[in-house]
C-alpha cells in the first residue's frame, strides 16, 4: 500500500481488507482468497488526490466521482481508494463496493478456474461487495438500495431464463436489461445464502465445489419457491 492519508487511517483500511478476505475464506471453504498476483492499494486522503490519480472521472461535468477505482494488469492489480469516505456507524452501504466487487470477482475466478454461470458470478460478487467491517463484527449481505428499487419497479425475468443468460445475451450487455439482470442475480444468490436462516447455503457451497471440479452438468440447487 502507498498512502498520503496518514498511518492510522492506512492501517485501518488494510485491516478492513484483511477482515473481508478472512470472512470470505471462513464462510466459503472453496474460495482461494490469496490472490495469484500482487494487489497494490493507492490510498489517497481526499477528492483532490483521487482526481490527480484518476482524472478522467472529473473531465465530464456529470461523471461519477468514484470513491474507488480498480485497474488490472498482467503482473499486478491496482486499487485507488479515497480515505475520507467512511461507512457511517449505523450505515449499511459500503462506499468501497466497486473495489470489493473487483476483489471478490478475482477470488471467484482463481478459485474455480473455469467459466462460471453468469448468474452465480454476478450475484455472488454483488452480495459480498457490500461487506461492512465494524470494530467487533463483519456484516455480509446488507441490502443494496438501488437493487431493491430495481426489483420493485421493473419487469423481472423468470427464473429459468435468469439461469441461462450468458455473456453474449442481451440481458448482460444492454444497460437497462443488465440492471434488471444484476439486481435479480443479487437477490437470488442472497436468497440462497441467507433465506430461511441459511437453509440453502450448504447446497450453494456444494454447487460451487461441483463447478470447480468440472461437474457442472447435472448439478442442481433446490429452490422450492412458489411461482411468482
Amino acid at each position: 500500500i502507498v498512502s498520503n492519508a496518514g498511518e492510522r487511517t492506512t492501517r485501518r483500511l488494510l485491516w478492513q481488507f484483511e477482515q473481508v478476505r478472512s470472512a470470505t475464506s471462513a464462510i466459503f471453504a472453496w474460495a482461494k482468497t490469496d490472490l495469484n498476483r500482487p494487489l497494490h492499494i493507492l490510498l489517497v486522503k481526499d477528492e483532490n488526490s483521487m482526481r490527480a490519480l484518476a482524472p478522467k472521472y472529473w473531465e465530464e461535468r456529470r461523471s461519477v466521482r468514484p470513491a474507488s477505482v480498480w485497474v488490472g494488469g498482467p503482473d499486478a492489480n491496482y486499487i485507488g481508494l479515497r480515505a475520507d469516505v467512511e461507512v457511517e456507524d449505523r450505515g449499511t452501504l459500503n462506499p468501497y463496493m466497486t473495489a470489493y466487487w473487483s476483489y471478490i470477482d478475482m477470488v471467484l475466478g482463481q478459485s474455480i478456474g473455469r467459466d462460471l454461470p453468469l448468474w452465480f458470478r454476478r450475484g455472488f460478487t454483488e452480495v459480498l461487495s457490500n461487506t461492512i467491517v465494524r470494530d467487533d463484527h463483519v456484516l455480509i449481505g446488507a441490502p443494496i438500495p438501488w437493487e431493491l428499487q430495481t426489483l420493485r419497479e421493473r419487469p423481472l425475468l423468470l427464473l429459468p431464463r435468469l439461469l441461462t443468460i450468458t455473456r453474449s445475451s442481451p440481458e448482460a450487455n444492454e444497460r437497462d436489461k443488465r440492471e434488471v439482470f444484476d439486481a435479480q442475480c443479487w437477490a437470488f444468490v442472497h436468497f440462497l445464502m441467507f433465506g430461511d436462516e441459511g437453509a440453502r447455503s450448504p447446497q450453494l457451497a456444494a454447487y460451487a465445489s461441483l463447478v470447480a471440479a468440472g461437474g457442472l452438468r447435472g448439478a442442481r440447487i433446490p429452490v422450492d419457491v412458489e411461482p411468482g
